[in-house]
């Protein structure tokens, strides 16, 4: 519960570099700086308008690469399986996933109020890129973003303002 006229608690976020100045991860600083997930760092990023750079909570500047995934991918083990989620490395109208794979869309928008927003979507294994599905889902999710009424409706152009990044991932399931 929020009192009224009280601030609302705002989790900050701290970008991590190495010696030579590369991205190694983000931190939480009121978690006693232990590394965060790049999901959950990015919602707690934001982009100053001004100067036309994504800052961390202490106005260091992170930079659009930081926000893609590594291009030598990750993995996630389970118990049973190996989950390797790589980039796309082809068009993804021609990339034709195998039984075992599936294709993610990764969307990270920009609000009005220069808050970092991330969409992920997921095909399903074996189900291959269809433009008409990804293209309506890809503007609902811009036009939500944004904070658009439902009947409020904008130009494609408008809506690709508010993209900071967009890529496609391949989950291989072995």
């Amino acid at each position: 519960m929020v009192v009224p006229g009280e601030p609302l608690f705002e989790q900050r976020v701290k970008i991590a570099r190495d010696r030579t100045g590369r991205l190694v991860g983000f931190q939480d600083p009121d978690a006693g700086y232990k590394f965060i997930q790049r999901e959950e760092a990015i919602v707690r990023l934001r982009l100053d308008v001004e100067s036309g750079q994504i800052l961390d909570s202490f106005g260091n500047p992170v930079g659009v690469g930081g926000l893609h995934y590594p291009a030598a991918g990750y993995d996630v083990a389970t118990v049973r399986k190996l989950s390797q989620y790589r980039p796309l490395d082809v068009p993804v109208e021609q990339f034709k996933p195998g039984p075992n794979q599936e294709l993610i869309e990764r969307n990270v928008f920009v609000t009005a109020e220069g808050k970092l927003v991330t969409d992920t979507f997921s095909y399903g294994r074996g189900v291959e890129y269809r433009e008409g599905i990804a293209g309506g889902r890809w503007r609902w999710k811009a036009s939500e973003a944004l904070g658009l009424e439902p009947h409020e409706r904008l130009s494609t152009r408008d809506l690709k303002r508010s993209v900071l990044l967009r890529e496609f991932l391949v989950k291989t399931v072995t």
